[in-house]
């Protein structure tokens, strides 16, 4: 297929007609991998959206009892600025592992097609306000919390495709 559309785009056709034709190629491709994996794709988005939501909820257990920790430590004699990026950097942590929890269960529960449902529950993460979110970040925040999102979902994934190798005590390896 490829050659077919490089000997059509050197015959005349254009750049634009060429990528129009390889994004439908792709798509299809997609589409046609999503509907093999059936339900399990739904499950998998789904399972990893409950993850984030899951996450949302101790999220805010902590943000409640952040100002707490961030006194603690001022009277224990830290800096402002160092009692402030420890308490901030918790909860960065705790989100940071939260997506790669939720991209563990989605690339766990979709075996057919992992990186599909990875990629599409990432697309949704990206695409899909959460209304409900109490708190909005400044455009300035975007990049890093998206960043972190989209990082913690492609290493949870990462660490399931990863094969367990067990200790076998025949061999010694």
């Amino acid at each position: 297929m490829v050659g077919d559309l490089l000997e059509l785009h050197e015959q005349g056709k254009s750049r634009g007609w060429y990528w129009r034709q390889v994004l439908a190629a792709v798509g299809t491709d997609v589409a046609d991998a999503a509907r093999a994996s059936g339900r399990s794709l739904i499950v998998a988005v789904v399972v990893g959206w409950c993850a984030i939501l899951l996450w949302r909820e101790l999220n805010a257990v902590f943000i409640a009892y952040s100002g707490d920790i961030f006194w603690s430590l001022r009277r224990a004699g830290m800096d402002r600025s160092d009692g402030l990026l420890i308490a901030w950097g918790l909860g960065a942590l705790m989100r940071f592992v939260c997506f790669i929890a939720s991209g563990w269960l989605v690339a766990r529960l979709n075996v057919r097609h992992p990186a599909l449902a990875v990629a599409v529950f990432a697309a949704s993460v990206l695409l899909i306000p959460v209304p409900w979110q109490q708190i909005r970040l400044p455009y300035a925040m975007w990049p890093a919390h998206y960043g972190m999102a989209l990082a913690g979902i492609v290493a949870g994934a990462w660490l399931a495709g990863r094969r367990r190798r067990r200790y076998s005590i025949t061999t010694g390896s």
